[in-house]
């Protein structure tokens, strides 16, 4: 297989993309293309180590912020690290692209160039979340801002497909992210939704949900807008990074607290990388009609890592022609 990665998307481009790119190229045969810069990427892979034979660079030395209008970016940065990627997948010369950069930037290329999946109204960032059970995917988590009822269903429809194919749950349950359980609650969106869901096949929907019971993980799909999805997905990064910046000031307050942590920091560790942003590398981009990826826009090396391994998971599993069979199917 074949994956590109946009070297020059995200908070942390072109290091911390090329240094994941390079520590993954030592784990296996997957092949890379880094699309970028060419003298900036070749000047930093000179200076770790990585898998000469597998990883290769096409040169765009164009760069789409994440503070330009996407659709605007999209169309003059025709040589930008992010449109030549789509463009390689477009061409099926790689099978999938990673980018961390402009979410908007993203959704409009891989629109553009790689096209949607026949049948599907709205691609949708799956955002995969961390929950007491099992994980949970948040779908929309930011692509489409404003929506029709209709594109929550097939928001519902993808995401019970990657949590069955992708998560290994065999029977996900799908909840409507709402202000609260009662089937009349929410906007005129979610209460024109509702009866789409409840009446749609393929899929096994529980009905209305509150955000607070997302990390419960008794629920596998929490379907929304991209509005409603990202302000949750925020919130939920927001108070862990709250929490944990909380307790290490306690931990730290004088003798008893830093005995405490002592203690402590063994057992806290992995609670911490459970609930970071670094250890679930992206959110697939479903309803294309090709592997696309979008990480973290502060992602570090280990996330990129992440996200190339759950993108091999996805080439394996053959997520799209999944989706596209059972979309056409129901």
């Amino acid at each position: 297989m074949v994956i590109a990665v946009d070297a020059f998307g995200g908070d942390n481009a072109p290091q911390a993309i090329v240094q994941g790119v390079a520590a993954a190229s030592l784990k296996n045969d997957t092949k890379f293309v880094l699309t970028g810069d060419e003298g900036v990427i070749k000047s930093i892979l000179k200076s770790i180590p990585h898998n000469h034979e597998t990883i290769s660079v096409f040169h765009a030395p164009e760069k789409i912020e994440m503070d330009e209008h996407p659709a605007e970016a999209v169309r003059e940065k025709r040589n930008s690290s992010m449109v030549a990627a789509m463009n390689l997948l477009r061409n099926k010369e790689v099978d999938a692209v990673i980018s961390a950069g402009n979410t908007g930037a993203i959704l409009v290329s891989a629109i553009s160039y790689v096209r949607r999946i026949q049948g599907v109204s709205r691609p949708a960032l799956g955002t995969i979340l961390p929950a007491d059970k099992n994980p949970v995917i948040l779908i929309d988590g930011g692509a489409n801002v404003d929506v029709r009822p209709e594109c929550l269903v097939d928001f519902a429809k993808m995401g019970s497909i990657y949590a069955k194919t992708i998560l290994g749950i065999s029977e996900p349950h799908v909840g409507l992210l709402s202000v609260g359980t009662e089937d009349t609650k929410g906007n005129k969106q979610t209460k024109d939704a509702f009866p789409l869901l409840k009446e749609a096949n393929g899929i096994v929907f529980d009905g209305n949900m509150e955000a607070r019971s997302i990390l419960s993980g008794d629920t596998h799909v929490v379907v929304a807008d991209g509005f409603a999805g990202n302000v949750c997905l925020k919130s939920i990064e927001g108070t862990a990074i709250t929490l944990f910046t909380a307790i290490k000031e306690v931990l730290n307050d004088g003798l008893i607290g830093k005995l405490c942590g002592l203690i402590l920091r063994k057992k806290l560790r992995p609670l911490k990388e459970r609930l970071s942003l670094d250890a679930h590398g992206g959110a697939p981009l479903l309803g294309i009609d090709g592997v696309v990826v979008k990480a973290h826009g502060s992602s570090k090396a280990v996330s990129i890592e992440i996200a190339i391994a759950q993108t091999e998971a996805m080439l394996k599993a053959g997520i799209v022609d999944i989706i596209k069979n059972n979309i056409q199917a129901i």
